[in-house]
């Protein structure tokens, strides 16, 4: 298997967990979304490499308490769930970007895609499973997905979701997957 079959058989996999968001898909998720883009081969970069076809993720770009004034500075991911009309406020940003960009933010810190994504592919069960022995900022990533809940889902799962859904969604954008 070269890996563009590779990378689409995985994000296609994305797509049906995504179908049924359980505690469990969305932690699954993060081990695929970790395996496409921050593992050591990383397939998705090498299947652009292979097809020619850019891959390109689609942001908003946020503004986590600047004055207004001044250039944005963190983002977030954003997916319009069933909705893939072009909007043009978008930003397109290319696969070693995406994984630097801000999602999570504590007091102390800012967590990109690639620690949110790391930590529960690694931590939670995406692909590991070992809860003990936390970093500090894991710990600071557990504290502020406990207090950040929505439907007892915990926040930092949920932002594992969005980020596969990200994954999914750029790839129908960039001509990698149809509907």
């Amino acid at each position: 298997m070269n890996p563009l079959e590779f990378s689409i058989h995985s994000i296609k996999e994305l797509r049906n967990l995504l179908r049924s968001p359980s505690e469990y898909n969305l932690i699954k998720t993060s081990g695929i979304v970790r395996g496409l883009i921050f593992d050591q081969n990383q397939p998705l970069q090498l299947a652009q490499n292979y097809s020619g076809k850019k891959f390109e993720f689609y942001v908003e770009y946020g503004d986590w308490g600047s004055s207004g004034d001044e250039e944005p500075s963190k983002a977030y991911v954003f997916m319009l769930r069933g909705h893939l009309e072009p909007i043009e406020h978008l930003s397109k940003v290319g696969i070693p970007e995406y994984g630097k960009l801000p999602v999570l933010q504590t007091n102390s810190k800012t967590f990109s895609i690639k620690d949110v994504i790391k930590y529960v592919a690694n931590k939670r069960g995406g692909v590991h499973w070992d809860p003990h022995n936390l970093s500090e900022d894991q710990q600071d990533m557990e504290r502020v997905s406990k207090i950040f809940s929505l439907n007892d889902q915990e926040s930092i799962l949920i932002q594992a979701g969005y980020i596969a859904e990200n994954v999914v969604y750029s790839a129908v954008r960039s001509g990698y997957l149809s509907l």
